[in-house]
């Protein structure tokens, strides 16, 4: 966090402190350029702030800050070939920078940083007996590395990426490979493979020598076939792979090589995001609108995987910002411990999330390749809240927005107390499913109160069908100060069967008629429901 947070800026001089701190909170695991977001979130805030002091475009502000090749990093190194201040012109001048806003909407934008990784990587390339390729690797796909490298391999090679298979090997298949995470795997394993590949591109050149009875100097290897590397070696038809592999059992056997590397010269990355969100003052809901993600990938060997990559941080991203978050009971267990409590973006809670690839190809990678999977989430924390501010005028320091909070903040700290007991947001959509009277519908009510149909108020089914609804306090107390048999003063009126609780009637309702009462209640408790299950489900 502290390394990352000014990372994208030449600052001439900057002391950045951490410190560890014990919360005693439930375990913690990697999750997305760990600690980097942490670290962005403040710096992008506060320079959110000075750019509205003093005036200027925040995009203008941090590009004329904006660290540069050669710049010396705020953690210690000076950058090589870069293009964060490339993804901040691309976003100025990107139609959504300038896009016209309505009431309640507003924009934010932020910048982050993250360092890549290399390390130690293992690969294994074999040509089989009909020509195809298949490659082995010890890291676990989960960004779309299988596909990269089976591009990686064809392009070599000079074949179609179809007959290229990708496999992932374990420790008794192919040599150490160091953990798949870090933004590394392509990086890394891309090296390991192109040296594996041009150590099967020699043998095959070799064995073309062999047959045409020439120095293997004078072969070269071009679109996938072996050939003279001229006229003075020679007029020779060309060997493609799949009729040196046909020959490869009398020619030397099998065609194959691998390569076990420590991998140096990862680039860092850099994003800039741009976010539209429309906040509903109403209910406290924060929808995104609109997203656009500027970053330097390198070389995109896979552009579609690499989209998939920034749009999945980007998603990632909003969820941290406006819902997901753990909820501790007063003993300090969590209390929201499933996915069903746990609030996540599902897709109808996010827009198109688009994705701007800016190519600065990695100088110390030999397909150019710049780790893309962790840096998108980095700004994300920040674009968001700042947006936020620019629709309502009120500044978050603390995630997630969701609802509650946002109403808080708009209320002046009168709202939230409501929403600590009603376990938000799920167990109050389950209450609200439930409270509706299904016909046929009963479950044994929780406080041994007979059957009810599912009802918070503790409707029983006999006074649901006689049309009467009974409002009890926890436990199936009477309000105070009421007596059994009592009207209990105005608007309240006794239960049709002489037992004591108390009938609530509706607006307009005639306190005798129970019948017309139960129902002019329902239609009021209905409406609140709805409403409260629009505002914690959001």
């Amino acid at each position: 966090a502290t390394a990352c947070s000014f990372a994208p800026y030449d600052i001439e001089n900057v002391h950045s402190i951490g410190y560890d701190v014990v919360c005693n909170r439930s375990k913690v695991a990697a999750y997305r350029a760990p600690g980097a977001p942490v670290g962005a979130f403040p710096v992008e805030c506060v320079l959110d702030e000075i750019a509205e002091a003093i005036g200027m475009d925040p995009l203008e502000l941090r590009l004329k800050n904006a660290a540069r090749e050669g710049t010396k990093a705020a953690h210690g190194p000076d950058y090589p070939v870069m293009g964060y201040a490339e993804t901040l012109e691309a976003a100025l001048a990107h139609p959504h920078h300038k896009a016209p806003l309505g009431k309640h909407q507003g924009r934010g934008v932020a910048s982050g940083f993250w360092f890549n990784a290399a390390g130690e990587s293992s690969a294994q390339v074999n040509i089989t007996e009909d020509g195809n390729v298949a490659v082995t690797t010890g890291h676990p796909d989960i960004g779309g590395s299988r596909a990269s490298i089976a591009n990686i391999t064809a392009e070599l090679l000079g074949i179609d990426y179809k007959r290229v298979s990708v496999m992932i090997g374990d420790t008794a298949s192919i040599g150490f490979s160091n953990l798949t995470g870090g933004s590394r795997v392509l990086f890394s394993s891309g090296i390991a493979v192109t040296e594996s590949t041009e150590k099967v591109i020699t043998s095959l050149r070799e064995r073309a020598a062999k047959i045409w009875e020439i120095d293997a100097e004078a072969v070269i290897w071009e679109d996938g076939a072996a050939r003279p590397a001229g006229d003075n070696a020679g007029k020779f038809e060309p060997l493609s792979l799949k009729e040196l592999a046909a020959k490869a059992n009398a020619m030397g056997g099998p065609i194959g090589a691998g390569a076990q590397l420590t991998t140096t010269g990862a680039a860092s990355g850099f994003a800039t995001h741009i976010c539209d969100v429309e906040v509903d003052v109403d209910l406290g809901i924060v929808r995104v609108l609109r997203y656009t993600c500027f970053q330097d990938v390198g070389r995109a060997v896979h552009p579609a995987y690499v989209e998939g990559q920034m749009q999945g941080g980007m998603a990632q991203g909003v969820g941290w910002a406006l819902n997901e978050e753990y909820v501790y009971d007063k003993d300090g267990k969590v209390d929201n411990p499933g996915f069903l409590d746990y609030r996540m973006p599902v897709c109808s809670d996010l827009p198109m999330l688009d994705a701007v690839m800016i190519e600065i190809p990695n100088p110390l990678h030999p397909q150019g390749v710049r780790g893309v999977g962790e840096a998108p989430l980095v700004p994300a924390l920040g674009a968001i809240r700042n947006a936020v501010y620019d629709a309502l005028g009120i500044r978050f320091n603390s995630l997630p927005m969701s609802p509650p909070k946002v109403l808080d903040a708009r209320s002046g700290g009168v709202i939230r107390p409501l929403y600590r007991s009603i376990r938000w947001p799920a167990r109050l959509a389950r209450r609200a499913f439930w409270s509706h009277p299904w016909p046929n519908k009963s479950r044994p009510n929780a406080r041994g109160h007979g059957h009810v149909g599912g009802n918070i108020y503790g409707l029983r089914d006999d006074q649901r069908d006689a049309g009467v609804a009974e409002y009890r306090r926890p436990g199936g107390r009477r309000r105070p100060g009421q007596t059994p048999g009592a009207t209990g003063g105005p608007g309240f009126a006794r239960r049709p069967d002489g037992a004591s609780g108390a009938v609530l009637p509706g607006p307009g309702a005639d306190p005798r008629d129970p019948q017309g009462a139960g129902r002019a209640f329902r239609q009021a408790a209905c409406q609140r429901r709805r409403r409260r299950h629009q505002l914690e489900t959001a």
